[in-house]
């Protein structure tokens, strides 16, 4: 983000087996492509901050778009990238080299050919300038740049298309953070502002804001999607800041594993970009502060119409509550108003030393309802600086997942041979600084030259990049420096299958009656030899409705603080999330009357690589911990017999 790179200038200036590789000959694999390299044509320039947008209708379309930092011109500025065959090839379409600095890119691809891009920057006047461009075919030429102003320029920008077909088909939209200017004192507030385009990108109207009051403070904008609706949702963390007496901007505060240092958020609008609804919470949000060392801006996606789960949103994020930065995964089922309890989609064992941090997480769902989380992984990177890509897919709604897969060829590694780019930055003497806000300081005072690592050096950014195309497959875009130079890769990735509710089809036409059941735990066992754990339990019905069994528990989340906890018993083949007890009602027809309770089931699991239950700050106890839900029948109440 363009207010994280100004102060950094001015401060410092593998677990799963091989069978699941590439080219696995299972049916049921996740199949990634060859690794392209998407920037070849400026393969001496450092890449990174990435995004990618597919075409809703032609699976052979894509547009990048990408940061590039040329140590030779001392010039930060931003690259396009265009694809008509399905990611094989790239050409670079646009560049915006001609501002004195440009960066945070965003692109997007609506339907008949049709592309929007735009980045932020500023003139060699200090003059900041916000260009958006318009092709009318598919990003292979562009218009001249349309300059979007808002009160002294604005911060990690996105773009957006309605391609629904519905009374706001065609429209775009752009949002990003705002400032909104202090009534008194110095304090500044941060905002989301939505610009809408009513004629193709030709013209934008607004913003329409919504501003953090008190000690929030708005930071971390993510992205934004379309449902089939019309309604528009964008994706934001919102922080608490330290401020001093006098109102001056203050510092983001540590979290903690029992404190989180801000939340996850989004926000809608149901009137094609007129106005935006009061906004709704994700989650807890433990941003790792400063982010150079990982990454801290949530993806959000949403499933275009699937016939199990359409229009439901998936948010992704780096969260450091357990300790260290893993990859959480949050769904909602009702435009975004409320949200799932977060599960953690990296695959690696949790705690175990030394701790490896996960980074850039982007979430992409296909056509099928498959649901792809990709994320830079830095468990085989002993050095945690370094990361390779990898991905696991869904197919229920995110509630359970394939083992990942690596999906680059090559990790990103720092050592003696890559190359590492440097950049000057100065700043007083007659130079005027960008921005005409309130924060903007006149010329003067002595000349003052930092010459330092591009910001990026070892988080490639601070967005990564994923599509899924019109054919159903997934394309990851990232960065890694397997070149000596951090460039732009890319992959097809397929996943089989189609999404299905509650998992499989055998399930699929169960109802979830879990608020109707009380399990009830009668005993547990554990044998310290063999670290097996079991635990007797029922099923017991406490509404006033009748439900039908047979009954399925269903894990939808499965950990431990201690090892690696394994479902043992399942009825069906996972052992963890999406592992099924079978719980017989009482009776042959399997039905819980009102307060009765199902026969009895043994859930056992099995703990593997026990770690130490001291650490140097506290005591382990949790062995495991488990979600589920119950799927049974809903059983309606009798017709009342009409009165005579």
């Amino acid at each position: 983000m363009l207010l994280q790179r100004r102060a950094f200038a001015a401060a410092t200036m593998a677990l799963w087996p091989a069978a699941w590789a590439f080219g696995a000959a299972s049916d049921d694999a996740i199949r990634v492509g060859k690794n392209v390299q998407v920037s070849r044509a400026h393969d001496r320039i450092a890449h990174n901050e990435v995004l990618l947008a597919a075409d809703p209708a032609d699976p052979g379309r894509l547009l990048g778009c990408s940061m590039a930092f040329d140590p030779l011109r001392n010039k930060t500025y931003t690259i396009v990238y265009a694809s008509s065959d399905g990611g094989e090839t790239w050409s670079p379409t646009l560049e915006t080299a001609d501002l004195e600095f440009s960066g945070d890119p965003a692109c997007a691809l609506g339907k008949n050919r049709h592309a929007y891009y735009m980045s932020l920057g500023w003139e060699e006047s200090g003059k900041v300038v916000d260009p958006i461009y318009h092709s009318e075919d598919a990003g292979a030429t562009w218009s001249k740049p349309l300059l979007l102003h808002s009160f002294h320029g604005l911060d990690r920008e996105y773009l957006s298309v309605d391609n629904t077909g519905g009374k706001f088909d065609g429209r775009v939209y752009a949002h990003a953070t705002g400032w909104a200017r202090p009534i008194e004192g110095k304090r500044q507030a941060a905002d989301i502002s939505l610009f809408t385009s009513r004629d193709g990108g030709v013209s934008f109207l607004g913003p329409v804001k919504r501003t953090s009051v008190g000690k929030r403070y708005v930071l971390g904008v993510g992205n934004s999607v379309v449902l089939s609706d019309g309604t528009v949702v964008m994706i934001f963390g919102e922080v608490n800041r330290y401020w001093d007496e006098e109102g001056e901007d203050g510092d983001v505060p540590a979290s903690t594993a029992e404190k989180a240092n801000g939340t996850l958020e989004v926000l809608t609008s149901t009137d094609g970009g007129e106005s935006l609804e009061t906004a709704s919470t994700v989650s807890d949000f433990h941003m790792l502060w400063p982010p150079f060392a990982t990454s801290m801006i949530a993806s959000l996606a949403v499933d275009p119409g699937s016939a199990a789960f359409k229009d439901r949103l998936y948010a992704v994020w780096p969260d450091q509550r357990s300790g260290r930065q893993e990859i959480l995964l949050a769904h909602s089922e009702d435009k975004g108003k409320t949200w799932s309890r977060p599960i953690v989609v990296n695959d690696d064992a949790p705690g175990a030393p030394p701790s490896r941090d996960h980074l850039m997480p982007t979430v992409a769902v296909s056509k099928e309802g498959i649901v792809a989380v990709a994320w830079y992984d830095r468990r085989d990177n002993p050095d945690n600086l370094g990361w390779w890509v990898r991905l696991r897919a869904s197919r229920d709604g995110g509630e359970s997942f394939l083992p990942s897969v690596r999906v680059s060829e090559a990790p990103a590694a720092y050592g003696a041979s890559d190359q590492w780019t440097v950049l000057a930055n100065s700043s007083g003497g007659g130079k005027k600084p960008p921005g005409s806000g309130p924060d903007a300081k006149a010329p003067g005072g002595p000349i003052a030259v930092t010459l330092s690592l591009n910001g990026f050096q070892f988080n490639g950014g601070h967005t990564g990049g994923m599509a899924a195309s019109a054919d159903g497959r997934f394309h990851p875009f990232w960065v890694d420096n397997r070149t000596g130079t951090a460039q732009l890769w890319t992959a097809a990735v397929t996943v089989p299958g189609t999404a299905v509710k509650n998992g499989s089809p055998d399930l699929a036409l169960l109802d979830d009656v879990s608020d109707a059941i009380e399990l009830r735990t009668l005993g547990t066992d554990y044998d310290r030899k063999t670290n097996r754990l079991s635990v007797r339990v029922k099923l017991k019905n406490t509404s006033s409705q009748k439900v039908e069994g047979p009954f399925k528990l269903r894990l939808i989340d499965l950990s431990s603080q201690l090892g690696r906890a394994r479902a043992e018993n399942a009825d069906n083949g996972p052992s963890g999330a999406g592992a099924v007890w079978t719980i017989r009602g009482n009776g042959g027809n399997g039905v819980l009357e009102p307060g009765q309770e199902s026969s009895e089931q043994v859930l056992a699991f099995q703990i593997s690589d026990l770690r130490p239950f001291r650490d140097e700050k506290t005591i382990r106890y949790l062995f495991a911990n488990f979600q589920a839900r119950v799927l049974g029948k809903r059983v309606p109440p009798p017709k009342e017999a009409p009165k005579s």
